[in-house]
């Protein structure tokens, strides 16, 4: 009797130890997915224990998290799409000044400089776009054999203009779940490379 009693004893003291732990490595595992609003139970928090202590500063630890990686990504959104309207005035100027100054290697060098910059200023957005979560729950079916039909044939039409080929050498019939625009961006960006 005495050892069912402990035995008793000593399982529900185990669980009621486990449980909030089990609990707050839960939400930890939701938080790691990407579910930054996610936060442990107002329950566990009420707690006037170690544990209620160590659940409160989880909390704080998750708000401040998710705050800062949420600037981080309003500031990159930011910057990239002010630094698009310099670098279209920087293209007007660059073709005024070829109106008047004719075919100039250094200005044939800024054109390249400029692409250059709006690829990587492409690539930001695309970046950002892919740091959300919401976006990526926004999965569609894609062709993908389509899809890289699609942006072959873009990219024959620029590669004619440098005396290049772009040519599809094998293709499989492969449908995937995914962001059409953000697929074809990150294709885009391989093959432009």
């Amino acid at each position: 009797l005495a050892l069912l009693v402990s035995g008793l004893v000593c399982y529900f003291l185990t669980r009621y130890l486990t449980r909030p732990i089990l609990r707050l490595r839960s939400v930890a595992q939701q938080i790691t997915a990407g579910q930054l609003s996610i936060r442990a139970e107002a329950a566990l928090e009420s707690r006037q224990d170690e544990f209620g202590d160590l659940v409160r500063d989880f909390n704080r630890m998750a708000a401040k998290t998710e705050a800062l990686i949420s600037s981080q990504r309003q500031l990159l959104n930011d910057v990239s799409h002010e630094l698009r309207s310099p670098l279209a005035r920087m293209n007007v100027a660059l073709d005024l000044l070829r109106r008047h100054a004719g075919d100039d290697p250094a200005l044939n060098r800024m054109e390249i400089d400029l692409q250059r910059l709006n690829e990587m200023i492409g690539r930001l957005l695309t970046v950002a776009k892919l740091d959300t979560v919401s976006t990526l729950q926004n999965s569609v079916r894609v062709n993908l054999p389509e899809l890289i039909s699609s942006i072959a044939n873009d990219a024959e039409f620029e590669a004619q203009e440098r005396g290049c080929r772009v040519e599809i050498v094998q293709q499989e019939d492969l449908t995937i779940f995914g962001d059409p625009s953000l697929l074809r961006s990150a294709i885009e960006n391989v093959l432009r490379n």
